[in-house]
């Protein structure tokens, strides 16, 4: 969600500032003109760029979409719900070998 917030920021930013962006650009071009070979820009801002931008925030509500349909969660969500069963367990289960026995055999699990 975070990554997606980001883009959507990233492209606000980018279409209130497209205006700000090509005319500096074309004025910093037109600095230029008395001076023959100085270094100039060859384009101005592409707005088309906004669009690649959209796909990339459809491209990630599509995989988060997917994940949510799947009940996929997080890999962080996942060590979490682990941790808090290690912590219930522990609370519970006062015979260290048997506490011992339950981490080794959490530690063969294998997440693919």
């Amino acid at each position: 969600m975070r990554d997606l917030a980001t883009l959507r920021a990233l492209l606000t930013d980018y279409i209130e500032r497209y205006e700000e962006f090509t005319d500096a650009l074309i004025a910093w071009h037109e600095s230029f003109r008395e001076e023959e070979g100085s270094p100039k820009p060859v384009r101005v801002l592409d707005i088309a760029s906004a669009r690649k931008m959209v796909v990339d925030i459809a491209r990630v509500v599509a995989i988060i979409e997917k994940q949510h349909e799947r009940g996929a969660i997080t890999m962080g969500t996942f060590n979490r719900v682990v941790s808090q069963m290690g912590v219930t367990v522990a609370r519970h289960v006062k015979d260290e070998e048997t506490l011992r026995a339950i981490e080794a055999e959490w530690a063969e699990i294998r997440v693919a």
